[in-house]
């Protein structure tokens, strides 16, 4: 039930939790039912590596298992978790100076 209480003063929006709330039964909507499996996992480890676009990966693991319950938000996390795991704590700019010195690339950079 939603009450709004007018003062002069302001506005204020009071929820009232409504009592007797059934747990649910269904775990479609938790996000622990979209995980992989680690073979899943490693699929779209290689694919995102390869530069397949998230859409297709998430095509393919529901056309090789259709019981799983993946979603684009769970590619997109696994290739985040790819990116942290590759960057080892460095930021993205830190990183591109490292590829731009071991390639022995001529670079110049300013900062304020």
């Amino acid at each position: 039930m939603t009450e709004v209480a007018t003062t002069k003063k302001e506005q204020r929006l009071l929820i009232k939790p409504t009592k007797g709330l059934q747990a649910s039964e269904d775990i479609l909507g938790h996000p622990s039912s979209h995980r992989l499996n680690e073979a899943d996992y490693q699929k779209v480890k290689e694919m995102s590596t390869a530069g397949v676009y998230s859409q297709e990966i998430l095509s393919m693991l529901h056309q090789s298992n259709p019981d799983s319950l993946a979603i684009s938000k769970t590619i997109y996390n696994i290739r985040n978790k790819i990116q942290h795991d590759n960057l080892q704590g460095c930021t993205l700019i830190h990183a591109l100076f490292d590829k731009l010195t071991e390639g022995n690339f001529e670079f110049y950079y300013q900062y304020n």
